[in-house]
């Protein structure tokens, strides 16, 4: 469940985060983000299936999304980067 769930999640928010952080045309900056999420969601399972402890293994996912989750709204809301 975290790999699939959490792992989804998490990709998606570093999508999201990486298509307004990187320093290209807003097309580019999608694709190369959306590009980069098949990398993201592969490291992110393969780490939960070699974590010792499935606890913290989620407690890392679901922080991980929530945080970069909440960068990326602040980046919308705020209009940053310009």
């Amino acid at each position: 469940m975290t790999a699939t769930v959490g792992g989804y999640g998490l990709a998606s928010t570093v999508t999201a985060l990486l298509a307004r952080l990187l320093p290209v045309p807003p097309v580019e900056a999608t694709f190369m983000a959306t590009t980069l999420s098949f990398a993201v969601m592969t490291a992110i399972v393969v780490w939960v299936f070699a974590a010792r402890n499935a606890l913290a293994a989620m407690g890392w996912v679901v922080g991980l999304a929530l945080s970069t989750g909440m960068a990326a709204w602040l980046s919308i809301r705020f209009g940053w980067p310009a």
